[in-house]
């Protein structure tokens, strides 16, 4: 019986978005726990509607040396998920260094607008719905065939606490991305059941990284302009039902995505896993309550 931190032995497994942040977590750990991991990513490369910086060259290629450094077993692969000959490029590339390809983390996302959706340019829509849905199924189409030749496979696709109808108001963009990544798993876990590929997802909370330091994003969880750093933890605290938690650590998403790639979850595919301390379960309340006076036209009294 495998002990866990050897459960991913001789295990080759893709990573998109792996430079830094969640990516990097999911790299280091899988990599710890044996497996080999493709590190892929479009470092340096601005997304017009993301207001925070994107990960560098410098970022994915210390990551992967780190990794090495270690006795782990790592490739930095540059490339971008909007396109997907980088994809097939970046599987070709770990079949020639490793032999073969069992598994897929689908990471790679961005966090744009924050803006109603009456106000949010296509631009922006394109950009997060790209990158964080059709760059899914980009990777997906990417490593189905040399799983199929291999015989088996594990895909984990990575949606959000959004991805269960919760919608974020400013996010529109972001939370129909997140909820088609669902849609996106439900229908790969059927189709591919049948050729031992099993497909699940974990949906993320509230999560300490780049993706919520930036100033919008800090003016948004405050309620206010001039959020800090502080506002992110406090904003943290209320997302949680969980004692004493604050955003989650990256760690802990990569723990349960090693999981469902892992024999341990042999038997588990069209699986959506919450990694939010609870928060899905907490009930849903309206912050924002309407004043009556300006609900529109209808009568208070009559309804009509």
């Amino acid at each position: 019986m495998l002990d866990a931190q050897d459960s991913l032995r001789n295990n080759v497994i893709l990573i998109t978005g792996a430079a830094r942040g969640q990516g990097a977590a999911h790299a280091e750990l899988l990599a710890h726990r044996g497996a080999a991991v493709v590190m892929f990513d479009a470092p340096d490369t601005p997304i017009p509607s993301a207001k925070y910086s994107m990960a560098s060259t410098d970022q994915l290629h210390a990551m992967c040396d780190k990794i090495r450094s270690a006795g782990g077993r790592a490739l930095a692969v540059e490339g971008d998920v909007r396109r997907q000959e980088d994809l097939d490029q970046a599987v070709e590339a770990a079949v020639a260094e490793f032999g073969h390809l069992d598994g897929l983390i689908a990471n790679a996302g961005i966090w744009g607008e924050i803006v109603s959706i009456w106000e949010m340019s296509e631009g922006a829509w394109n950009d997060t719905v790209d990158i964080n849905l059709s760059g899914c199924w980009r990777s997906v189409k990417a490593v189905v065939p040399k799983m199929r030749e291999h015989g088996q496979g594990s895909i984990v696709l990575v949606s959000s606490v959004m991805g269960f109808g919760e919608g974020m108001a400013k996010g529109s963009s972001y939370s129909a991305a997140k909820f088609g990544v669902m849609g996106l798993m439900h229908a790969a876990a059927l189709e591919l059941g049948p050729e031992n590929i099993r497909v699940n997802a974990v949906c993320p909370g509230f999560i300490d990284t780049d993706m919520h330091r930036w100033q919008d994003s800090m003016d948004y969880m405050a309620g206010r302009p001039g959020g800090t750093e502080e506002d992110l933890t406090q904003a943290g605290r209320y997302y949680a039902n969980l004692a004493g938690r604050g955003p989650l650590d990256p760690l802990d998403v990569a723990r349960s995505a090693a999981f469902l790639l892992s024999a341990e979850a042999a038997n588990l595919t069209g699986v959506a896993l919450p990694v939010d301390a609870g928060h899905t379960i907490l009930p849903r309340v309206n912050q924002n309550p309407t004043p009556l006076k300006t609900v529109g036209p209808q009568s208070q009294e009559t309804g009509r």
